[in-house]
C-alpha cells in the first residue's frame, strides 16, 4: 500500500443496469492492495438496483465513492464525460467497467509503471486480460501486442481493452483538450480515442504482459473480446464488412479537429494516410507497399492491407 502522500487515483466507473454483476466488481476494488483511490461513478439512468448497490457501498463506507448522473447517450459518451471533470486531487485515472473483476494488484502495478514516466509526459498503461463467461468461468486470455504501441498502430487499431487503461494527469488533460474541438457523438470508441491522442502527441504507451482483470463476456457486452479463430474472424469481418471503415472515418475526422495536438511526425503520418485512404485503387496499391500504419498480428495486418487496397478501410 502506498504512503499517505502518494498520488491519488480516480477510478472512473460507468454503470447502466449493472445490478447483476456490480457487487463483484466493487468487491474487487475493496480488495486492491493500493488503497489510495476514490471511485467516481457516472450512472446512465439505471432502472434496476444499480444505484442501491452503489449506495450500500457508500453508506457502509466500504469505498470512497460518489455518484453523478451520466449523459444518457451511450457508453462512449458516458466514459468521455469523465473528462469534463476537473479532478484536481487525482494524479492518475483508471477506466472501470461495471461487470469485470479486478486482480488485487491491478492499481498497484499500473501506478508503478506510470510513476516511472516523467509527470509532464502523457502516459497510458494497459494490460492483458483473462476472459470469463457470464457465470465467471474462464475460457481464454488476450494476447500481448507484438509490435510497438505507437500512433502508427493506433491509427488503425486499439491496442488493448479499455477496462485495463490507467493514465496520468498529462494524458487526462491532453484528452480534455482534444474533446473541446469535437462535436457530440463523433468519437466512436472512448478507449481507442485515448490511445490515438496520447500516442499521437508522442506520449508513452505500455501494455503489461499480465492479466490484470477478469473481463466478463455476456450478451449485454457492446464490444467484447474473443480468442483464437473467432477473434481472427471478428477482425476480418470488421475490416471487410465496413465497421472498421466507419469507425476509422470518424476517428480521422476527430483527429483533423485536434491536429494541433499531434507531434510533427505523427501529423505527417496522419495526413499521408488520410490522403491515401481516399485515393484511386492504384494509388492505394502503391501506398500499401510502403505502408507505415499497422495492426498487431500477421492475420490482422494482411486483412488490413486487403481492406485498404479494396477501399474498405
Amino acid at each position: 500500500m502506498p504512503s499517505k502522500g502518494a498520488e491519488k487515483i480516480c477510478v472512473c466507473l460507468c454503470t447502466y443496469n449493472g445490478e447483476h454483476y456490480l457487487d463483484a466488481q466493487l468487491q474487487s476494488l475493496v480488495q486492491q492492495t493500493d488503497q489510495n483511490f476514490s471511485v467516481l461513478v457516472s450512472d446512465d439512468a439505471s432502472t434496476d438496483g444499480t444505484l442501491k448497490v452503489l449506495e450500500a457501498y457508500h453508506s457502509q463506507q466500504k469505498l470512497p465513492l460518489s455518484v453523478r448522473q451520466g449523459p444518457r447517450s451511450g457508453v462512449t459518451a458516458n466514459f468521455l464525460s469523465f473528462f469534463s471533470e476537473k479532478n484536481e486531487q487525482a494524479t492518475f485515472f483508471a477506466f472501470c467497467d461495471q461487470d469485470d473483476i479486478w486482480k488485487a494488484d491491478k492499481l498497484e502495478r499500473a501506478r508503478r509503471w506510470l510513476s516511472s514516466v516523467p509527470e509532464n509526459v502523457p502516459a497510458l498503461y494497459g494490460s492483458r486480460v483473462r476472459l470469463i463467461d457470464a457465470e465467471g468461468h474462464p475460457f481464454g486470455t488476450t494476447v500481448q501486442p507484438s509490435k510497438p504501441l505507437v500512433f502508427a498502430n493506433a491509427l488503425i487499431q486499439n491496442f488493448t481493452s479499455g477496462n485495463t487503461m490507467v493514465f496520468n494527469r498529462a494524458a487526462y488533460e491532453l484528452v480534455q483538450k482534444s474533446l473541446q474541438t469535437q462535436p457530440a457523438g463523433l468519437i466512436p470508441i472512448h478507449d481507442w480515442w485515448v490511445y490515438l491522442i496520447v500516442s499521437g502527441a508522442g506520449g508513452e504507451v505500455y501494455c503489461d504482459d499480465y492479466e490484470s482483470l477478469d473481463y466478463r463476456q455476456h450478451a449485454s457486452n457492446l464490444i467484447g473480446a474473443k480468442t483464437g479463430f473467432f477473434a481472427l474472424r471478428g477482425q476480418l469481418d470488421r475490416l471487410l464488412g465496413g465497421q472498421t471503415q466507419a469507425w476509422l472515418g470518424r476517428n480521422l475526422q476527430a483527429l483533423e479537429n485536434s491536429i494541433d495536438l499531434l507531434s510533427e511526425d505523427n501529423r505527417a503520418l496522419f495526413l499521408s494516410f488520410k490522403q491515401a485512404r481516399s485515393s484511386s485503387f492504384f494509388s492505394r496499391l502503391r501506398y500499401s507497399l510502403q505502408m507505415k500504419v499497422y495492426r498487431q498480428g500477421r492475420v490482422g495486418q494482411v486483412g488490413m492491407l486487403i481492406a485498404f487496397i479494396l477501399g474498405k478501410l
